[in-house]
């Protein structure tokens, strides 16, 4: 497999966190290519789930105030599958 498909989760950075609106992803491997997400809330349900749009993700009135993981999932070569988890915080203002 390509070295350069792994993405380490020491490597992904979001911001803000916590956040309102939008959250935003850098150190991806292939960053033009849209991701797949998952919130999941501390119940472990699928609460929400989309594709990421210009490296960021939009919470906008989706999400009520609390802790969710992030799931992204990416795919490399069409073959290497990885996901990633991210513990985020919701606040609306």
């Amino acid at each position: 497999m390509n070295p350069d498909c792994f993405v380490t989760d020491n490597e992904i950075k979001m911001y803000p966190n916590p956040c309102s609106e939008n959250m935003y992803i850098e150190g991806l491997k292939n960053s033009d290519i849209p991701l797949n997400y998952a919130i999941i809330n501390t119940s472990g349900i699928r609460v929400f789930s989309g594709k990421t749009n210009n490296k960021s993700i939009d919470f906008k009135g989706k999400l009520n105030d609390g802790l969710y993981i992030l799931e992204l999932n990416t795919f490399c070569l069409s073959v290497f599958y990885e996901r990633l988890r991210k513990k985020i915080q919701i606040i609306r203002s």
